[in-house]
């Protein structure tokens, strides 16, 4: 194993992690705009917001939810190596450890991946056609690509920000030389700065200016360079097997590993070699250090439970946490939000009753508004009420707090459960989400998706295209309108019931599906 996986210096050990996950929910408050009507026919009842409870993580595992939180889904998935099925597989797990998945299933070793700056492939390494290459695969996808097709052992591969160039490292001049490929694997050229020393395991600041690397010259050093091979510099110095170098997502610090305490342990430097600082302080070998996409923790693998597994850390050293059990090692943190389906529950906020919030909790709390409804809409005309949208004769829900990726999932099923006399009209729908301000696309058309008749009212679903990305930071809203054929003066508003704790009493978004 040592002798094929040489391009990744040290690259073994991986322990513990702990996922410290206290959630993000900021959560969104929401207006629940106007009516048509000049006189609303129901006086909303005011009802008592339920406080988001934060996850208390445990010391020495994570916790075993059954449904991903959102704080978890905001770090992103983490991938790994791991020989737990007899050889070298790529891998994938959810921030707090659950979900595993295999990504590789091949006789051959794969190993080292790494994210493209979307979060929908990863390259890594494998000698599956006999010698190390550099290989792409989908994130859902068992298709492997081999990228850089040279008779020589090409590691350590790299995406840059922008996703159009690959550094990675390979000895087809006769030493482990740093070589730029495009993201199609075409144009492959040397970048080796000063040339004719091992150099290995490059990796991009945020902007794609410069590459940190690990040199061979004086002894396992940091170093780093423009992306073109010019102006090398050395971060480090001596003979302390500083190696592993790994940029933090605002490009002010650089992670990694080091024996100048006389064993790997992760240490934090400013981007110019400044303030070096140690991380962990464990007996075990601490190695190959990765940022979560936020800079808030330090992916790293550790032996330090007797095996290889990957470990979680904040950069100022606290909050240890285990990821994988079974073994792990070379993590590489995904840059997107984790993929799967969030919830989202209509609840009554602490602004009265004609605010509402979303939450990932259905509390109690039952609560009921009238929704705002346009009539007279035209028969023919589907794209009517689009017009209506982000105006106060919409439903709009908005906030921060929620952060999610959907890179395969473009849509999103928003439940509403009305009451009152929706039988006696034929209504329309038309819904959108939007991220600061940007449209991700409507959904106008007759009718609603679904329409089942329920005890006490109806129980309705509009589909609506979905963001592919909103962070904790960004504006999340959703609008939806609803119009009848009918004049107005009719019984045939209905009511949004809300805020309940049983099925027909709940309204919510679900963005995204499972990924078990």
């Amino acid at each position: 194993m040592a002798n094929r996986h040489a391009g990744r210096l040290y690259r073994g050990n991986i322990l513990r992690r702990l996922p410290v996950i206290q959630l993000l929910l900021v959560l969104i408050t929401a207006a629940f705009i106007g009516c048509q009507s000049p006189e609303p026919l129901v006086t909303p009842p005011t009802a008592t917001a339920t406080p988001t409870a934060a996850i208390s993580p445990t010391e020495t595992s994570p916790p075993n939810d059954t449904q991903p939180n959102l704080d978890v889904t905001a770090l992103g998935l983490i991938a790994f190596t791991s020989d737990r099925d007899g050889n070298a597989e790529i891998y994938a797990v959810d921030a707090n450890g659950e979900r595993l998945t295999r990504l590789t299933n091949n006789e051959a070793s794969d190993w080292g991946p790494a994210w493209s700056p979307d979060g929908k492939r990863l390259l890594f390494t494998s000698d599956r056609q006999g010698n190390n290459e550099v290989f792409v695969i989908d994130a859902d996808s068992t298709d492997a690509i081999n990228l850089s097709r040279d008779s020589g052992q090409d590691t350590d591969p790299a995406w840059s920000p922008d996703g159009e160039s690959i550094a990675f490292a390979s000895e087809r001049d006769g030493y482990l030389a740093l070589f730029l490929m495009h993201s199609s694997g075409l144009d492959q050229r040397s970048v080796d700065g000063d040339g004719g020393w091992n150099n290995t395991t490059p990796a991009w600041s945020p902007d794609g200016s410069k590459i940190a690397f690990t040199s061979h010259k004086d002894g396992l050093n940091i170093s780093v360079m423009d992306a073109d091979g010019t102006n090398e510099t050395a971060l480090t110095t001596g003979q302390a097997d500083d190696a592993g170098p790994a940029w933090s997502p605002d490009g002010t610090k650089i992670a990694f590993h080091s024996r100048r305490d006389g064993n790997a342990e992760i240490y934090v430097m400013n981007a110019d070699g400044s303030g070096q600082t140690r991380v962990t302080n464990d007996p075990a070998e601490d190695r190959w250090p990765s940022w979560s996409r936020d800079g808030s923790m330090i992916a790293f693998e550790s032996d330090r439970g007797g095996g290889r597994d990957v470990y979680i850390i904040r950069p100022d050293g606290t909050d240890l946490r285990r990821v994988t059990t079974g073994g792990g090692y070379a993590p590489a943190w995904s840059p997107a939000p984790t993929p799967g389906k969030v919830t989202l529950y209509l609840v009554q906020s602490e602004d009265g009753a004609n605010r509402l919030s979303l939450s990932p909790d259905s509390p109690g709390g039952l609560a009921i508004v009238e929704a705002p409804l346009l009539f007279n809409v035209p028969v023919k005309d589907r794209g009517y009420l689009r017009e209506f949208l982000w105006t106060e004769f919409s439903l709009i829900f908005s906030g921060t707090g929620i952060s999610g990726s959907w890179p395969f999932t473009e849509w999103a099923r928003l439940v509403m459960q009305l009451n009152g006399p929706m039988g006696d009209a034929d209504y329309y729908r038309c819904a959108a989400f939007r991220v600061n301000g940007e449209e991700a696309g409507s959904s106008c058309g007759e009718a609603f998706d679904s329409h089942e008749i329920v005890s006490g009212g109806y129980e309705v679903a509009a589909w609506l295209p979905a963001p592919l990305v909103v962070d904790a930071n960004d504006l999340l809203e959703v609008s939806i309108v609803m119009g009848a054929v009918q004049p107005p003066g009719g019984k045939v508003v209905p009511n949004l019931v809300f805020g309940g704790d049983a099925p027909l009493k709940t309204s919510f978004i679900e963005i995204g599906v499972s990924r078990e």
